[in-house]
C-alpha cells in the first residue's frame, strides 16, 4: 500500500514535469512536487486507503504513468513510448478495478 503510494507520488511527478516541458510556460521546480504531494498524500488516495479499497490504490497509482506515457507518444513517437504506455495500461488492468480503468480512459 505504501509503495503504491509512492508509485502514485513519483508518477505524478513525472507527469507534472512532462506537462510542464510541453508547455514550456513555467520552469518553476515547486509546481511539480506541489502535484506529487496532492496526488499521494492528498484526501482521495488516504481515504481510500484507509477504508481498505486495496484494488482502487493499485489502479489509481498507475494512471499518472498512464498518461505521462501517452505524453511521451505524443511528444516522441517510438517504440519505447509505445512500450511504456502498453506496460502503463497493463499494470492499471491488473488490480481489477475496472471503474478506474475506465475512468482513465476517459481522460486519456
Amino acid at each position: 500500500m505504501v509503495l503504491h503510494l509512492g508509485l502514485l507520488g513519483i508518477f505524478s511527478y513525472g507527469l507534472a514535469c512532462a506537462l510542464r516541458d510541453v508547455s514550456l510556460r513555467s520552469r518553476a521546480p515547486y509546481g511539480p512536487l506541489v502535484a506529487a504531494l496532492a496526488t499521494s498524500l492528498g484526501g482521495t488516495a488516504l481515504a481510500h486507503q484507509y477504508a481498505g479499497h486495496l484494488g482502487m490504490i493499485e489502479a489509481f497509482a498507475w494512471m499518472p504513468a498512464l498518461l505521462w506515457a501517452l505524453v511521451a507518444v505524443v511528444a516522441r513517437p517510438g517504440a519505447g513510448s509505445a512500450a511504456a504506455l502498453a506496460l502503463a495500461i497493463g499494470l492499471q488492468g491488473l488490480p481489477g478495478h475496472v471503474q478506474t480503468v475506465f475512468m482513465t480512459g476517459l481522460v486519456a
